[in-house]
């Protein structure tokens, strides 16, 4: 399949749950060039029952077709059903997928688009091996303010997250795992690190090195987002992202609210902020 020359640059959003990802992907969505779409969790759901090692041979696993469909459905297009592939290989339906990504942009008259799953981190060399211009914006927050977050989450939506979220050696062990892995490509051309509380206190800064990155113009309407921009990425289901709609805000620290003095001590000890240090010097140089 020939994917589309039209479109000049893919991005996808990747990082820790709770760590901003989505309020930075209104805003980078809110540019006039940028199209988006809800969550796909493509990649992250791609592993059968093999684990990934098939998807490292090119080989599709039993989960490649019906994850594609979850795509369709997800940003609304069921009526595409038919062109899922049916093939032993992984590329057809990762072009399918991108393919179908990159009309749904240019209809809109856009020539660039965000995909933004946090899971996708753990993907990146695959989604570096098969998506052409690709570009990856890595969005690192605090581990304290993250866990606490998942665990304030956990709490306030039990229907919807489970029990064992509330703990936070879960956000300790979501966070460094996510954070390992997004620290191998510091430094790394086509990728972007965002620091959520720098993007807080200096969003036009930000936000101009981000469209720098990709190569676009700045436009103003990325720093206060759009209506336009928050309802394709928001759907109405996902409450605890709500927020996400308005500007990046300073608010509370669950850290604080959710833990004793004795409870944040171990969870610093346990969390990776010596890689963490090392995004803020990285991000401070720029």
């Amino acid at each position: 399949m020939e994917l589309s020359d039209e479109i000049a640059k893919r991005a996808f959003i990747v990082g820790c749950s709770r760590s901003g990802t989505t309020v930075l992907q209104v805003s980078v969505a809110s540019h006039p060039r940028i199209a988006s779409f809800p969550e796909t969790f493509f990649f992250q759901r791609l592993p059968g029952r093999l684990g990934r090692l098939p998807l490292w041979l090119g080989l599709a696993s039993e989960e490649a077709g019906p994850t594609l469909r979850q795509v369709l459905n997800e940003i609304g297009r069921p009526d595409l059903e038919e062109r899922i592939p049916r093939s032993w290989r992984l590329r057809p339906y990762v072009e399918t997928y991108l393919d179908v990504l990159d009309r749904e942009a240019l209809d809109k008259r856009d020539d660039l688009w965000v995909e933004k799953t946090p899971t996708h981190v753990h993907r990146l060399p695959l989604i570096l091996r098969y998506v052409p211009r690709v570009h990856v914006i890595h969005m690192i927050r605090d581990g304290r303010d993250v866990v606490g977050s998942i665990c304030h989450r956990a709490h306030t939506y039990e229907d919807s997250f489970s029990e064992k979220q509330k703990d936070p050696a879960f956000g300790i062990q979501r966070w460094n795992r996510s954070l390992k892995e997004s620290v191998q490509y510091l430094g790394t051309p086509g990728h972007t690190f965002v620091v959520y509380d720098r993007f807080v206190r200096a969003p036009e800064e930000t936000l101009k090195r981000v469209a720098r990155d990709l190569e676009i113009s700045y436009d103003s309407r990325m720093v206060t987002g759009t209506d336009e921009a928050a309802e394709a990425v928001i759907p109405d289901r996902k409450k605890w992202i709500e927020r996400a709609k308005e500007p990046p805000q300073e608010g509370e620290s669950k850290f604080h609210r959710m833990f004793s003095a004795t409870e944040r001590e171990d969870v610093e000890r346990r969390l990776r902020l010596d890689l963490y240090k090392r995004v803020l010097h990285a991000v401070e140089e720029k």
